[in-house]
């Protein structure tokens, strides 16, 4: 009998035991899967903070991050960097004409075509509507972003397939500013970045301006025969 009851207590104390390592083991599954959630949230509010929702091209913050970023990196290369504010010209009259919706589309086809252009280490940033931030970083002379800038144009001029089965060709106006030759601060690069983009605008649209303290790029027969085979866009 004594033997019987050994057995009902060790079956006894066994199941306790199993009942709760199970109960321990289903707390710490929960524990994982709300560190996970946890997580998971974590990133996406990292990464709503950081990205516009629409193309999710780096937003102002992230843009001025990469920015400090490149500043602090040329200053130990002695390298450059350019700057270039970039506006889509006569992108109101088309979002007007076909509703936000369709002009959100044109809005990210843009978007992805120009950073299929950029080179890797460079950043295309969204402000916000329809005006963009590139920063052409590591430029060993001021001409090397040329042809990035003949690039961004090309990329704009890209024709996009409405929903009613018509074609729209954007054109982009740009202003250029470098670094250091026009300054070696983020407020005062986009400055000189967004007057020279609106040199561009008053000087036709659908071309790029390097600021007034430097040679403007228009003045370059090579960059007159890129622009004419983008037609303008008033």
């Amino acid at each position: 009998m004594n033997h019987i009851n050994l057995m009902l207590a060790c079956i006894l104390l066994l199941t306790g035991c199993l009942i709760w390592a199970l109960v321990r083991l289903r707390r710490q599954s929960l524990l994982v899967k709300r560190l996970i959630q946890l997580n998971e949230r974590q990133k996406l509010l990292e990464y709503t903070a950081h990205y516009d929702p629409l193309t999710r091209l780096p937003n102002r913050l992230l843009l001025a991050e990469r920015m400090q970023q490149s500043l602090r990196r040329l200053q130990r290369r002695g390298t450059l960097l350019a700057v270039a504010f970039i506006d889509l010209d006569g992108f109101k009259a088309v979002n007007d004409q076909y509703g936000h919706m369709q002009g959100d589309e044109l809005l990210q086809a843009a978007a992805l075509h120009m950073q299929e252009t950029l080179r890797d280490g460079d950043t295309l940033a969204r402000l916000g509507g329809d005006e963009f931030i590139a920063i052409i970083d590591d430029l060993q002379h001021p001409q090397d972003h040329y042809p990035v800038l003949e690039r961004l144009l090309r990329a704009v001029a890209e024709p996009v397939r409405m929903a009613d089965g018509s074609l729209v060709q954007l054109s982009a106006s740009i202003g250029v500013a470098l670094a250091p030759l026009h300054g070696d601060h983020t407020e005062l690069l986009i400055s000189k970045a967004d007057a020279a983009m609106y040199e561009a605008k008053r000087a036709g649209k659908n071309r790029y301006v390097v600021n007034d303290d430097h040679p403007a790029l228009e003045d370059r027969p090579w960059a007159h025969r890129a622009m004419d085979r983008f037609p303008e866009q008033q």
